[in-house]
């Protein structure tokens, strides 16, 4: 059996993932810290975003669980994920940052400020963007504006990418040029991805070899840490350099997604041996 741990339980995304589960033929539950589930050894975890350690961790069994629960805990804090990149070397890799609101000031002689008042959060949460100095207020993280030509979303599985996506602005609807979320008139596409083959616009050879160069270098440090994941990646538009937004172990899915995730996971639970 599969088990489904979310972040939340109102997680639309884990409650899609668990039916795609079972509507290829495998058993699945949604469980959560508190309540009565009990790890059986045949069990796989899918830990859906959570940095929760459950009570029923408390097992005499060796628990099989993609991405642990302390292990999530280094990359979910996108201070923690970014200083993370930053010893590994991967510094060229993000954007300019600092925690320094002196600092912060530096980057408004090109750019804009992103304060991240929250160090957790989607949709672009507790981002307050700054235009000059009077704007830029107390925030435990700030990041330099980069001007945006792609957004890609690469989705990784053990190792495999599984999808790669590119956001693009939805049809009809006023979209906000700095905070580029769903709930902002944005939303990731798949059959018009820049980087797919049939794509109406395609990425120059170099342009794809950046990116599958951070890829493959997050990667290198990320698969001791994380079992699966999604990197958003920005291309910018006067250098075409490549940065690393985030990562995402909770990522939103969509019936099609759903169904790439539910195929590898099914995948592993059947190489288990139990």
């Amino acid at each position: 059996m599969i088990i489904v741990y979310p972040y939340k339980i109102g997680s639309k995304s884990a409650k899609l993932l668990k039916e795609k589960i079972i509507s290829k033929g495998v058993n699945c539950l949604r469980v959560f810290p508190n309540k009565k589930y009990k790890y059986k050894p045949q069990h796989l975890v899918v830990n859906w975003g959570s940095s929760v350690v459950p009570k029923w961790f408390n097992t005499p069994y060796e628990i099989k669980i993609l991405n642990n629960v302390a292990c999530l805990n280094k990359v979910i804090n996108k201070l923690n994920f970014f200083n993370l990149l930053k010893s590994k070397g991967l510094a060229s890799f993000i954007p300019p940052y600092t925690t320094s609101k002196e600092e912060a000031r530096l980057f408004l002689q090109d750019s804009v400020v992103y304060c991240r008042s929250l160090l957790q959060g989607s949709h672009g949460e507790g981002i307050i963007i700054a235009k000059d100095e009077d704007e830029i207020v107390d925030a435990p993280l700030y990041v330099k504006g980069v001007n945006v030509l792609h957004e890609i979303r690469v989705h990784v599985i053990k190792g495999k990418v599984v999808l790669v996506q590119e956001k693009r602005k939805k049809r009809g609807v006023q979209a906000n040029r700095f905070i580029r979320s769903n709930t902002r008139g944005w939303v990731f596409c798949k059959n018009k991805c820049v980087m797919n083959p049939d794509a109406d616009n395609i990425f120059s050879s170099e342009i794809t070899d950046r990116v599958y160069t951070v890829v493959n270098n997050l990667h290198n440090q990320l698969k001791y840490i994380l079992d699966f994941y999604c990197i958003d990646l920005v291309v910018e538009k006067e250098t075409q350099k490549v940065y690393v937004l985030e990562i995402n172990t909770a990522v939103g899915l969509t019936p099609s997604t759903a169904d790439i995730y539910a195929d590898n996971f099914i995948n592993l639970y059947n190489e288990l041996e139990v």
